[in-house]
């Protein structure tokens, strides 16, 4: 595809040498440029280049496999030599989601006719690198149920989706809407397919004429590409 890697995926640094002067000493960035690794005045050294995948870069990196070349050039007096060394690193795909339930999960206990309002926050993060729109869809297995076999009407139990800051996409529903059996689309990617974060707020309202009791659902979450 054509796709350069991330100048942070890559980092190196020199080590070894006790009779030249070597750089970079801690880590860095494996940029396209000419960059003096090592000088000195002997005539013969041993030293070493060491590579290390960053994690955080490569979090940002595409999937997929790239390939170039580092060209190492030794110089002494007039005369040089140029060695060749390729290198390809294999970004290996990533599409998954992570959910972060409340710690009673998506149930209502003891509720009554006159209880006040619940709410109900679950945390989605999707990480990928694929560089392709996904969209996260929500599966309502089961209506919101009590214990004595009481399905809450859907226009009683709501709910919306609220981006995190700077995340790019949007979601389904940005203000609160029954939820509604089955599955439905709850968060679209941008073009670029980038990571997102939101949150899923789910909101009970007790009525006067509902049967008193304990209430559950299940929910599942899924990623779908568009």
């Amino acid at each position: 595809l054509f796709s350069e890697i991330n100048d942070q995926a890559v980092l190196f640094s020199a080590s070894g040498s006790s009779k030249g002067e070597l750089s970079p000493a801690s880590l860095s960035g494996l940029t396209r440029k000419r960059t003096q690794v090592y000088s000195s005045q002997e005539s013969d050294d041993t030293f070493l280049l060491n590579f290390i995948l960053n994690e955080d870069g490569m979090e940002q990196q595409k999937a997929g496999a790239y390939k170039g070349q580092l060209n190492y050039t030794v110089q002494a007096g007039h005369e040089e030599q140029i060695f060749h060394i390729q290198l390809e690193i294999e970004v290996e795909p990533v599409f998954t989601i992570q959910v972060d339930l409340p710690p009673q999960g998506l149930s209502f206990e003891r509720l009554l006719p006159d209880s006040q309002p619940e709410l109900r926050e679950v945390g989605v993060e999707v990480k990928t690198n694929l560089g392709k729109p996904y969209m996260v869809i929500q599966n309502v297995v089961s209506p919101l149920t009590s214990d004595k076999g009481a399905v809450m009407p859907e226009q009683y139990f709501t709910f919306k989706q609220e981006l995190l800051g700077g995340q790019a996409g949007r979601v389904g529903f940005d203000d609160f809407s029954p939820v509604s059996t089955g599955e439905t689309s709850i968060y679209f990617s941008d073009n670029k397919g980038s990571a997102g974060r939101f949150h899923v707020i789910y909101r009970l309202k007790p009525y006067p004429t509902m049967v008193a009791g304990d209430y559950t659902t299940a929910i599942r979450y899924s990623l779908g590409e568009i």
